[in-house]
């Protein structure tokens, strides 16, 4: 290639990060030999790079894939001339690397059954067994996996005159997988045989320092040994390059610094949380445009660094367009809960904006993708989740669920990507382990610049649904709409933002309503708080002159005979969550949003008895869902008569209901019930059919 060629390339790779990715990286994971080209790039990474370089703030989640075994009993030789097995190993150890150096253990899977198991012979030594997708590097550099050296002529030669003469299929035994700390990930096993094991994030770093001289970037991880895992990876990708594509670095034989420095002024420092430094400490080390934080839900003390970073943050991001330089901030993890050190990844996810909003079926960016951006009740992130489901098969799970040794709560957070609950999380793991989110198929627009999601559309023939939960400030929870459909309790659509205005509120919920109304006509009911924010926007509907909002509204008769509108929480707050509880557990695919189902795994029964979210949490799109669930059950007698759904399984659900409900036989009862008045009737629900927690 001519200086001119070479010219030419170099302005494509500057100006096309995807370009300069699939033509000219290479990822370690290979061994150098594999570009990440088109076929490597799943669509959600490839979001991951548009909504980063475009938008600035990005927060992925992806279904962790676990590392590749031997068996509980291969020798492992250690840097004091002693041995240990590899079930014997544990983080913090040294084994030896394949130039005999130590290296550290940096990660260690559970004990997995079941694999598929070989038995290696080589030319010195005793046998391993390996299972079918242990990674072992050879001697030209490949990488290959032990069903695949099946397939090769023997003798097969690794590195350092080691070669393997014999592979035998066996039976299944106890396996185990490490990964370490150097930056060709290969340690020695057995007598002295060296083997494999383990990326977007580093690539579009690299691509962010060596094009744009004197940048900075920051990269936060958990620890020590982690991040110097970064700084390796984005160090291969960077020696990888043609001569006339980088600019040279200046640290390269330091292999353990916790930076790596560029000729062209750029540089990259890694922080860690230690015992000997503070928050406030760590967050002041972030005076820079680009951070990365790695595995941000395993990092102590993140949600204090960040609060102390974003004045640094915010002054970093100023400078760097004003020189024309990208800014990024990029954060990515599995879920580690909703409390401790995952409260802060929890929180961020929760308050960010789901990709699938800014992108339409052909997986392209909407025009107005901007403003749903910019919403006021949101961070400014974008949120991508990477489910397993996207590219792997049934068959890939269940061998990950067994590798996990078939443990709920890691199969949640590690495969399914939950922020599953608490100690005290008022729904079981199996349970939020089946919500999934989806993608509203149209936004409403409302006043005050806010937007009604839809995710399913209205039946004629049903009876719908509104609870409205409303919010004192600009602060603490936030003004919150819910609709579901009567007849099979889905949820169909959602509001929420932080308004600071009653007024402003009542004419979102207004129009709310008017909404509803042309699509169902009478066909609804509309249930508020009735407390003193929720009273007043209870008023500012009854008051309205130019639409008749009373018929919908939910009332009970007082003691003084007179009509309140709205719903009293107070003692009804248990019952309401109660059937809240009874209708979502049956059948949890009938939730879509994905700020519903986060607070889900947030609602807690604490001491006494009282249910809310966890401290620091809220629990406002839970709320105008128990609304729903008690306008549900108050007004079945009411509602029910009305309801033309074509659905033998929902008639013998309303007929089992009511049975329940008065105490009758219903076999007497014709497939429609005509019921004219019920206003003396007086029903109790038996304490017996009620949850757990619940007591009056």
């Amino acid at each position: 290639m001519n200086f001119n060629d070479q010219t030419l390339e170099y302005v494509k790779c500057k100006n096309n990060f995807l370009y300069f990715l699939h033509n000219y990286i290479k990822i370690p994971e290979t061994g150098g030999s594999v570009l990440y080209g088109p076929d490597l790039l799943n669509h959600k990474f490839k979001r991951t790079v548009q909504c980063s370089l475009k938008f600035g703030r990005v927060i992925l989640m992806a279904t962790r894939q676990l590392g590749k075994a031997l068996a509980l009993d291969t020798p492992i030789p250690l840097p004091n001339l002693k041995w240990a097995t590899m079930e014997e190993l544990k983080v913090g150890d040294f084994v030896l690397g394949s130039s005999y150096q130590p290296v550290e253990v940096i990660n260690i899977s559970d004990i997995m059954y079941d694999h598929e198991c070989y038995k290696l012979q080589f030319n010195i030594g005793k046998p391993i067994r390996a299972d079918a997708g242990h990674l072992w590097k050879l001697f030209n550099g490949r990488i290959a996996t032990t069903k695949e050296l099946t397939t090769l002529n023997t003798p097969i030669h690794l590195t350092n005159h080691i070669a393997i003469t014999k592979i035998k299929a066996t039976y299944s035994v106890p396996v185990k997988c490490i990964e370490v700390n150097s930056s060709d990930h290969i340690y020695l096993c057995g007598d002295y045989i060296p083997t494999h094991n383990s990326t977007i994030c580093a690539a579009i770093l690299e691509y962010l320092l060596n094009f744009y001289p004197k940048n900075r970037a920051i990269i936060l991880n958990m620890s020590k040994t982690a991040g110097l895992e970064n700084i390796e990876r984005i160090r291969f990708m960077h020696d990888n390059l043609p001569t006339f594509l980088k600019s040279p670095h200046k640290n390269k034989v330091a292999e353990r610094k916790t930076f790596l420095e560029y000729d062209n002024g750029s540089k990259i420092n890694v922080f860690f949380p230690s015992s000997a430094t503070s928050p406030g400490t760590l967050a002041r080390s972030l005076t820079s445009p680009i951070l990365y934080v790695d595995e941000c839900s395993h990092i102590r003390h993140m949600n204090d660094a960040w609060g102390s970073a974003a004045p640094i943050l915010a002054k970093a991001r100023e400078q760097a367009r004003k020189y024309g330089y990208k800014d990024l901030i990029l954060l990515s993890s599995t879920p580690n809960g909703i409390e401790s050190e995952g409260k802060f990844f929890y929180d961020m996810w929760s308050n960010s904006i789901d990709s699938n909003d800014l992108y339409d079926e052909n997986n392209k960016l909407i025009e107005n993708c901007e403003a749903i951006l910019n919403s006021p009740s949101k961070n400014g992130f974008v949120a991508i989740k990477y489910h397993w489901s996207e590219s792997k098969d049934e068959e890939w799970y269940l061998k990950q669920c067994k590798d996990l040794n078939f443990d709920s709560r890691k199969i949640n957070q590690e495969l399914d990507l939950l922020f599953v609950g608490g100690t005290y999380c008022l729904f079981e793991d199996s349970f939020l382990s089946q919500l999934r989110s989806e993608k509203p198929i149209n936004d409403l627009t409302l006043p005050h610049a806010t937007k009604l999601k839809i995710f399913k559309s209205f039946n004629k023939k049903d009876f719908y649904l509104v609870g409205v939960d409303s919010a004192r400030s600009l602060t603490g929870d936030l003004a919150t709409i819910e609709v579901y459909q009567y007849s099979n309790f889905e949820q169909v659509a959602e509001f929420s933002a932080r308004l600071g205005s009653i007024v402003n509120f009542a004419d979102i919920v207004k129009e709310t309503i008017k909404f509803i109304h042309t699509e169902v006509g009478d066909r609804l009911k509309v249930g508020i708080e009735n407390n003193a924010i929720g009273g007043a926007v209870v008023d500012l509907l009854i008051s309205d002159d130019n639409f008749d909002y009373i018929p919908f509204l939910y009332k009970t008769i007082n003691k003084s005979n007179r009509e309140d509108y709205g719903i009293t929480t107070g003692r009804n707050k248990d019952e309401m969550i109660t059937y809240l509880y009874d209708y979502i557990t049956k059948n949890p695919t009938l939730l879509h949003s994905a700020d519903l189902i986060s607070q889900l795994s947030v609602i807690e029964k604490k001491s006494g008895g009282r249910i809310a979210a966890a401290l620091g949490h809220h629990d406002d799109l839970f709320m105008a869902s128990a609304f729903c669930a008690y306008l549900k059950k108050q007004c079945q007698l009411e509602i029910s008569p009305l309801i033309d759904v074509d659905s033998k399984d929902y008639a013998n659900q309303q007929y089992n209901e009511i049975q329940s409900l008065l105490g009758i036989n219903t076999t007497d009862f014709k497939k429609t019930i005509f019921i004219s008045d019920f206003s003396d009737l007086e029903v109790e629900t038996e304490d017996s059919d009620l949850p757990f927690w619940y007591s009056r």
